[in-house]
């Protein structure tokens, strides 16, 4: 097949484009040029790309607009013959190649990729100028490809297991019965909850907190678990099974939001709980010193959940 350069440009003509212009002179094939190239209707632009081997282009598909790039991008995967796409990329940064790279992947999803990857799109250099036979490729496809495939068989695996994960929450039980007093979050899974009646607490992990520690308790949602909190003025759930003084601890802490208790902090707790002439709201103010947390907003707390 003969080999023909299509030289793209979209100025009215390809003096200013002086890295196409220096790739032309050592092009050993026909060349055409299209100038004007924003300007030109998809079904002549088209034509003229089915007749090429080879496009050398200076930034157009990427500095005129996000859209020319799409077009092209959508262009090339409907021509069958290989063409090696030849971009002289400029910018302020040393590694314009890099630089290029980078746009493209950000720019363009895999099935973009997936349909021009029987093209080659290379880098412009001095080296290739002087050497068109130094093949400086830009584009692995398959590289590319297989990467973001990988990764998003990862993340369909994670989704799946996260559904299953919450499907399976009521049967991770935790023996404990929790009083629902409310919630003041919405959304589907929020939805008919059994507010004033007596539900199993569950057992989720911080898969379900992205890696956060749960500030309350999970119960059955709609659908999924959902949590339920004591901290920052809410009030949504009430522990009435008896817990043992670890727990009671626990509860605690996620209800006066400390995030560290000191071993003598806990050894006080222990000592406070275990009080019996104290009653809760007596237990609460001592509670609430020994944390250095304001009694106002979490001495009532505190009570309720000693009560």
């Amino acid at each position: 097949m003969t080999k023909t350069l299509l030289a793209i440009e979209n100025d009215y003509t390809l003096t200013e484009a002086y890295y196409v212009n220096a790739f032309i002179e050592k092009y050993d094939g026909e060349i055409v040029e299209m100038t004007r190239f924003r300007n030109r209707s998809k079904e002549e632009i088209f034509k003229a790309v089915s007749k090429c081997t080879d496009i050398a282009v200076q930034t157009c598909f990427i500095s005129g607009s996000d859209k020319q790039l799409y077009e092209m991008v959508e262009l090339l995967s409907k021509i069958k013959n290989p063409i090696n796409v030849y971009i002289a990329y400029i910018s302020n940064r040393d590694d314009h190649q890099q630089e290029l790279y980078e746009y493209l992947i950000k720019h363009l999803d895999v099935n973009d990729f997936i349909g021009i990857e029987h093209h080659k799109i290379y880098a412009m250099s001095q080296d290739l100028y002087g050497h068109l036979d130094e093949q400086h490729l830009l584009m692995d496809f398959h590289k590319i490809i297989s990467k973001t495939y990988k990764e998003r068989s990862k993340k369909h695996a994670h989704e799946r297991y996260l559904d299953y994960y919450k499907a399976t929450a009521p049967e991770r039980q935790t023996g404990r019965k929790v009083l629902v007093l409310g919630c003041t979050a919405y959304g589907k899974a929020f939805e008919n909850l059994p507010i004033g009646q007596e539900v199993d607490e569950l057992i989720c992990d911080e898969l379900l907190t992205s890696g956060k520690p749960p500030r309350g308790v999970w119960i059955m949602g709609n659908g999924e678990p959902i949590m339920l909190v004591n901290d920052h003025g809410y009030s949504e759930y009430k522990v009435v099974t008896k817990l043992s003084t670890a727990e009671e601890i626990e509860e605690i802490i996620k209800t006066t939001n400390i995030s560290e208790v000191s071993r003598k902090q806990y050894q006080d707790l222990i000592e406070i709980l275990k009080e019996d002439e104290l009653d809760s709201l007596g237990k609460a103010n001592l509670i609430c010193e020994t944390l250095k947390v304001p009694k106002r907003s979490n001495r009532q707390k505190i009570t309720a959940l000693l009560a």
